[in-house]
């Protein structure tokens, strides 16, 4: 094991002792272990200390070159990434922003740490992702969707329940299943989400209808 992996594996220790959430540290551990290999492989370099800005633009520059999934963090990959339909398709610029961006949280954590003495990745403008606007349904699509469920079953009503309060209140999916009842409020209308990305609680609001069908 090089310094860089020792060193990738500190950082996810310290990842998890800061409560990050799963998906949060898979995608950290992926991307540096992608960038690592890419060091040696391209560079012969195995440690982080030896890592420049130019080493990463460089890096950037190869994700802009290559495919979707023809490089992945496992060295044998067992979920067969060449079968998916958009295997070898270019990387997208959200998905280069999201490496550098969490390359230069690796580094900066390294130089707060005083690991390293400079931090390398100061200089390195980041990624402007791609926003693209999302498709917003019709009237007579949410009524069809929302009639798809066959609300005399236990189990699809609960679902219905759900799909309204995510229509409501925006919420994530996550940050509503890890609700207890007394995080809701049915006088005021409001739910108090507790488990959140950043961390931060805060409060949704949602519709005296979907309030009547939450007290049932």
């Amino acid at each position: 094991m090089s310094d860089f992996d020792i060193e990738i594996d500190r950082y996810m220790l310290d990842c998890a002792a800061k409560g990050l959430s799963p998906k949060t540290m898979k995608s950290f551990e992926q991307t540096l272990k992608l960038f690592a290999r890419y060091m040696d492989d391209t560079f012969k370099v195995l440690s982080h200390k030896e890592v420049t800005a130019e080493h990463l633009r460089a890096y950037m520059r190869s994700l802009s070159e290559r495919g979707k999934y023809e490089e992945t963090a496992a060295l044998k990959p067992v979920n067969y990434p060449e079968r998916r339909q958009d295997f070898g398709k270019p990387v997208t610029q959200t998905t280069i922003a999201n490496y550098t961006r969490n390359i230069k949280a690796f580094y900066s954590h390294l130089h707060k740490e005083k690991v390293v003495r400079k931090n390398p990745m100061k200089t390195v403008q980041n990624v402007k992702p791609e926003r693209k606007a999302k498709i917003m349904l019709e009237d007579n699509e949410l009524k069809q969707f929302f009639r798809s469920f066959d609300v005399t079953k236990f189990d699809q009503y609960r679902d219905w329940i759900i799909a309204r309060l995510i229509f409501d209140t925006g919420c994530r999916i996550s940050e509503l299943l890890a609700i207890v009842p007394t995080d809701i409020d049915l006088r005021a209308n409001a739910i108090l989400l507790r488990e959140t990305k950043n961390n931060k609680q805060r409060f949704v609001y949602f519709s005296d209808k979907t309030s009547r069908h939450l007290k049932s």
